[in-house]
């Protein structure tokens, strides 16, 4: 039998030695009979004894061991010299049956110990590793490391748990005291299915004093039952009202889905674009009806709590405009049903063969020098990125290739088709992923979807006949599905106040004159406060104050004004708003909001790395705690301290 490596035990800083035990096992003389992985056992080696030798090639090839130079020996029941051709390693003495120190000149090893003739455990002192077949050896020397040399107690399992309670309460703390220092936050939500077990997540959004943008995770809780609107609207008043967020949350993102739109359109009366006629149109769903007495005692049966306005995602409504609007149109088209549907199925049957063939996929590697993506339902853009690696191959390098893959060839027309519609798709796909960014204000909204109109238009010179109409199709179902947003105060204040767009995104000069008398109403609100501050330190009689009565004038309106029309004059640098202290404040409300629950979601990529197949017996609590710390881990006291 030929022998594998073998198992390596560094017993002195005088070298690396290999270890040989006798076993049960009896062959043929000379041989090497394979006891367990890394480990042989010769006939050669005595009852009782253990040899150690360096890795020998003629070992390797069957020869007597005793005829191999060796290196080391060591006894144990035996005591006395070793056999002929082994040499005593003086520091490699193991302390087996015999209790005591070692005899002269051998140094004690008390980690070496293996079961050899004699099974069962190793005496007292002694440690050791149990075998699959029941025998116990030594165990590594990385872990001998950590009780031996150190000299500290392994810590046990409740011990990790108390330091986990302990380190989630501290950041916990940590958490809502930052919290308690801020006035405006938002949130996202949204549900999480995983291994049959449903999770709501929470996280929230705020801007410090410094204009840096934070964000941590509330909750990510387990929800049981049907996902119904009044399910989802206890849990996140519940969520919210733990962490003391009355009144502060400015609002709350979500997807499209009905049942987060019913819950804060029964719990939220006064929302903003939840209100829009069409909300059941964007959510591409079957329609849901509400019974009006229904509504009526749930109102006042639960009228303890109310939900904060609603903002959908605006990711997933761009997301609906680009598979569910632009595929409505190229099946209902008369230009574009053909050849739309027979590229998209030669496409198909190549994303097929080659995500399930590894041969197909290396020939597909060797033409186009990368992979092929494959489109999913749960990954936005993923449509427009496969596609457009396909055109990324030369039409005269993509139909060989279709051809030893054994499925239909592009003609040019269908490639021409798929070229221009990864053209129209393009400046979708970017507003994808401005929107999407951890840094992204709810301000950059309005302006990109001002400029994904207009470059999508743009794009209309530039096509055949075949795609003439999309630009025009996509831009009317913006209009359509953000109609409620479009026109929003809260947009355009939260737009107005960045200072990378203040009102150079507004082409229609009407618009540009609203969206300043927005700014000076809202500046002159925050205005008197400071105003009157200043008057209140005048020292002057009340009569002299009858006299001149300057504060009864229209000041707070021309300072008001003033700062308006000095920050439209000012820079595009967000720190000039510093010098604006009522339009920070504004700033800082109005564009809390994310435009997109992205956050959310990658919340749940991460909760897919802690609940991992090998730690499906995790506790809900424990899940979530492990999440939460795991998320919100710059919440120490010393970082707590800087944010």
């Amino acid at each position: 039998m030929t022998a594998e490596p073998w198992s390596l035990q560094k017993f002195s800083d005088e070298g690396e030695v290999y270890e040989w035990t006798a076993a049960f096992a009896r062959g043929k003389e000379g041989s090497v009979a394979r006891r367990t992985p890394g480990t042989y056992s010769s006939p050669e080696a005595p009852s009782g004894w253990r040899i150690l030798v360096h890795r020998d090639e003629d070992a390797n090839k069957g020869q007597r061991l005793t005829s191999s130079p060796m290196k080391a020996w060591s006894s144990s029941l035996r005591p006395g010299p070793p056999p002929s051709g082994l040499a005593l390693l003086p520091q490699a003495w193991p302390s087996s049956l015999r209790p005591g120190p070692p005899p002269s000149g051998l140094a004690l090893l008390p980690q070496a110990w293996s079961s050899s003739l004699r099974p069962g455990p190793p005496p007292s002192g002694l440690n050791a590793v149990m075998e699959d077949n029941g025998e116990y050896t030594a165990p590594s020397t990385s872990c001998k490391k950590i009780p031996t040399k150190s000299g500290v107690k392994l810590p046990q399992r409740k011990s990790f748990a108390g330091y986990l309670e302990r380190e989630y309460d501290i950041m916990d703390a940590n958490l809502k005291a930052t919290l308690g220092e801020v006035d405006f936050v938002s949130t996202t939500a949204d549900i999480w299915t995983v291994n049959n077990k449903s999770f709501m997540g929470v996280t929230i959004h705020w801007i410090n004093s410094t204009l840096q943008r934070n964000k941590a995770a509330l909750a990510c809780k387990r929800i049981r039952g049907r996902h119904t609107y009044d399910v989802i609207g206890a849990e996140i008043e519940e969520i919210h009202s733990s962490y003391g967020l009355h009144g502060k949350v400015v609002a709350t993102v979500t997807d499209n889905a009905s049942n987060f739109a019913k819950a804060f359109r029964v719990y939220q009366p006064c929302n903003l674009e939840s209100e829009s006629e069409n909300e059941e149109e964007g959510d591409d769903e079957e329609p849901t009806f509400t019974d009006v007495i229904e509504a009526l005692s749930t109102a006042s049966g639960d009228g303890q709590f109310s939900l904060p306005p609603h903002y959908r995602c605006a990711s997933h409504t761009i997301n609906l405009i680009s598979t569910s609007d632009v595929d409505k149109h190229l099946n209902s088209c008369a230009d574009t049903k053909a050849v739309y549907r027979s590229s998209i199925a030669k496409c198909t049957a190549l994303w097929t063969k080659a995500s399930r063939s590894t041969l197909a996929s290396e020939q597909v590697e060797e033409v186009s020098r990368r992979k092929l993506m494959v489109p999913t339902s749960t990954r936005w853009n993923s449509l427009y990125e496969a596609i457009s690696r396909i055109i990324t191959i030369p039409l005269n390098e993509l139909n060989p290739l279709c051809v030893k893959l054994g499925i239909k060839c592009l003609n040019e027309r269908e490639y021409q088709f798929l070229k221009e519609y990864c053209t129209v798709m393009k400046p979708l796909t970017v507003a994808l992923d401005i929107l999407q960014g951890d840094e992204c204000t709810y301000g950059a909204l309005l302006p990109t979807l001002t400029s994904l109109m207009s470059k999508t238009l743009a794009l209309k010179d530039d096509l055949s006949r075949m795609t003439a109409s999309l630009p025009d199709v996509i831009v009317k179902a913006i209009k359509t599905r953000f109609d409620a947003v479009l026109d929003s105060q809260e947009g355009l204040l939260a737009a107005a106040t960045c200072p990378k767009f203040k009102l150079r995104w507004l082409r229609d000069e009407r618009r540009r004159e609203h969206v300043k008398e927005l700014l000076t109403t809202e500046c002159r609100k925050a205005a008197p406060a400071t105003d009157n501050a200043n008057v209140s330190q005048l020292p002057a009689s009340p009569a002299e104050m009858d006299f001149f009565d300057f504060e009864n004038q229209p000041t707070e309106s021309f300072s008001a004004e003033k700062e308006v029309t000095d920050y439209l004059r000012s820079g595009y640098e967000l720190e000039i708003l510093n010098q604006f202290p009522n339009l920070k404040k504004m700033y800082m409300k109005y564009n809390t909001p994310t435009p997109s629950s992205a956050p959310v979601e990658r919340l749940f990529s991460l909760g897919g790395l802690v609940l991992s197949p090998k730690r499906n017996r995790l506790s809900d609590r424990r899940f979530e705690k492990l999440l939460l710390m795991r998320y919100n881990h710059c919440f120490t006291p010393k970082e707590n301290k800087k944010t």
